[in-house]
């Protein structure tokens, strides 16, 4: 296995507004970034990112869950096309809170309440409320 710095170099591009970003978020700004300072906004950023997509994850999580578990429902049993069809599709119209989560007064944690019979996703809905 190579060792990463003997005998290698390692390069950072980045346009000028990423540059700044970098700058502003360790404090140095005017001065050109070093490697210690890329990896601290490359990890700061990915836990800004983590935690604006948490809850987004969880529903896609959620869903799967569900569609797997229909799935199996469907592959053992002789489903009629009404169970496969409430099964799988998803309902056309929905609110904003549905879409999006929040209106700004209910906290996020909130859409899960509805999952605490259902046991199948409480590994997801866990790791979503310790995200906060």
């Amino acid at each position: 296995m190579r060792k990463l710095g003997h005998g290698h170099t390692l390069i950072f591009l980045a346009p000028e507004e990423v540059i700044g970003l970098i700058q502003n978020a360790v404090g140095c700004p005017g001065q050109s970034p070093t490697t210690f300072d890329v990896m601290v906004w490359t990890i700061r950023e990915t836990w800004r990112q983590l935690q604006a997509n948490v809850l987004a994850w969880g529903m896609q999580g959620i869903s799967f869950l569900r569609r797997d578990t229909a799935w199996k429902y469907i592959s053992a049993t002789n489903a009629t096309d009404l169970e496969v069809e409430k099964l799988f599709c998803e309902r056309e119209a929905r609110s904003l809170l549905d879409l999006y989560g929040s209106t700004g007064e209910s906290n996020a944690t909130d859409l899960f309440e509805d999952l605490k019979e259902e046991n199948i996703a409480k590994d997801i809905v866990q790791s979503c409320r310790e995200f906060g």
